[in-house]
Formats: structure tokens, C-alpha cells, sequence
């Protein structure tokens, strides 16, 4: 489900401190280095999620994830890159991920000739 649709707000989780020091965020991620730490956590151990709201968050043009888009993409193909051959031989696919990244490079070009783009 995490491959599928990756909605885990990170401000709101709650996990053990040797989990988290076992398996470490990779240090080379600026903007995937969450989706990363948890598909790597959930083949190992199972996660549970309350369905209700327990934060928000304010995006805008400022954040980060929009301002260096053009990172955000070269962080998301390396992660398909590197992981696709290893997690397809499990059974997993990461076509939600070629898709997800295919749009950032649509709304990316749109950034670059001046057009607003909102999905």
C-alpha cells in the first residue's frame, strides 16, 4: 500500500527509538529520504495507522519540494533505479512511483515556460 499511495505524514509518527536507529534515514535524500525509510521499514516490520487527521501542515510556493523540483526528480529516479530490480523479484511494482514521477517532470516544464500548474 505504501508503493501504491504514499500518505504518511511524518510529523505525525510514533515508532521506538531502536527502530528508527536501526534502519536511519539514507543521508543522500533531500526530499524522498521518508517514503524511502518507510517502504525499507515495511518489509520488515508491520505499520499501523489511525484513519483521522492528528496534524496539518501549510504548503506554498516557498516550500522546499516546490522550489528545487528539479532535485526532487533526480532524488525519485535514482530511488526507481536502484530499487526496481530488487523490489519487482519480490512481487512489488513501482509503477505508482514512474507515474507520480512523470508528473513532476510535466509540472517541472510548466515551472520552466512560466505556466501555474495545480493537481
Amino acid at each position: 500500500e505504501i508503493l501504491k499511495k504514499y500518505s504518511i505524514g511524518i510529523l505525525t509518527v510514533c515508532l521506538r527509538k531502536k527502530i528508527f536507529n536501526k534502519y536511519k534515514f539514507k543521508k543522500n535524500y533531500n526530499f524522498i529520504g521518508d517514503f524511502d525509510f518507510f517502504v525499507k521499514l515495511s518489509k520488515k516490520i508491520n505499520i499501523g495507522c489511525i484513519q483521522s487527521p492528528l496534524a496539518y501542515y501549510r504548503t506554498h510556493n516557498l516550500n522546499y519540494s516546490k522550489i528545487k523540483i528539479d532535485s526532487y526528480i533526480t532524488e525519485l529516479k535514482k530511488w526507481i533505479n536502484q530499487n526496481e530490480n530488487k523490489l519487482s523479484s519480490k512481487g512489488y511494482n513501482l509503477n505508482y512511483q514512474k507515474i507520480f514521477l512523470i508528473k513532476l517532470i510535466i509540472k517541472y516544464f510548466f515551472i520552466k515556460i512560466g505556466r501555474v500548474v495545480q493537481w
